[in-house]
């Protein structure tokens, strides 16, 4: 089984990465299995009993990797920096390892990396508190909702909201290629721009490192709609100026 580690932050591009991966039948079916907050939600959806909302079983564990390979010979786990240390510190306790890589590979079997990130982190800040504020996070191809918890029916700028989740995705950057270099991994790096604009030439790129046929990559259609606007870039310009920030470089 080849199996991989999508390590990425919030507002990234990862829930589109993941249908991409999952459509083209090869690669698993990617989630954040192992977000704390979610694991209750994950146990209800696959008939287990939690021992408390932080933790997990060897019972959880197997079900997570064949729910995440679902069929196709890989195993495919999303996971945010700031998620990554509750489930070693989880692994290390069940497995006996002190090694972050090696606990990895023990629970998950041979793993490769990839490192989706986002290059404009304001306005991947914008997304996040906007997302926050209205609880609206996700949109299908078609318009129609996916993830919505009605919070609000218009997001209300402040400086401090953006500039607070600027904070912890500019944490989150610094996170990884951090945990990359001090267990000597080499992810491919996988550009939310580019996979925005050339999502099938990115899905191809991956299956090759993945050691999966390419010609894959065509079966995959994006299958949520993005949902910045207007209204994104206007919060972002006016983040810029009161923060004194220069605007976002231009890209070819």
């Amino acid at each position: 089984m080849t199996n991989y580690i999508l390590c990425t932050s919030p507002r990234s591009g990862s829930t589109l990465l993941c249908d991409l991966l999952w459509q083209t039948g090869v690669a698993g079916k990617p989630n954040s299995f192992f977000r704390p907050q979610s694991i209750p939600n994950w146990c209800d959806r696959w008939g287990l009993t939690p021992t408390t909302i932080t933790t997990f079983d060897q019972t959880y564990l197997a079900t997570a990797i064949t729910k995440g390979a679902m069929g196709t010979g890989t195993f495919g786990l999303r996971i945010m920096h700031n998620n990554l240390a509750p489930l070693l510190g989880r692994l290390k306790e069940m497995f006996g390892q002190t090694n972050d890589v090696a606990v990895l590979t023990e629970a998950f079997g041979p793993l490769k990396f990839l490192h989706l990130n986002r290059s404009d982190k304001v306005a991947q800040a914008v997304s996040l508190a906007m997302a926050e504020q209205t609880g609206l996070w996700h949109k299908n191809a078609d318009g129609s909702d996916r993830e919505n918890f009605h919070l609000a029916p218009e997001p209300t700028y402040t400086y401090e909201s953006v500039a607070h989740e600027l904070k912890i995705l500019t944490d989150e950057a610094k996170g990884w290629p951090s945990w990359f270099a001090a267990n000597s991994v080499t992810p491919l790096y996988v550009d939310y721009e580019t996979l925005s604009q050339r999502p099938t030439e990115t899905l191809s790129e991956i299956l090759v490192f993945l050691g999966k046929d390419p010609q894959n990559a065509s079966k995959a259609k994006p299958g949520t709609q993005k949902l910045a606007s207007a209204i994104n870039d206007t919060w972002a310009k006016r983040f810029r100026a009161e923060a004194g920030l220069p605007p976002p470089a231009l890209r070819s």
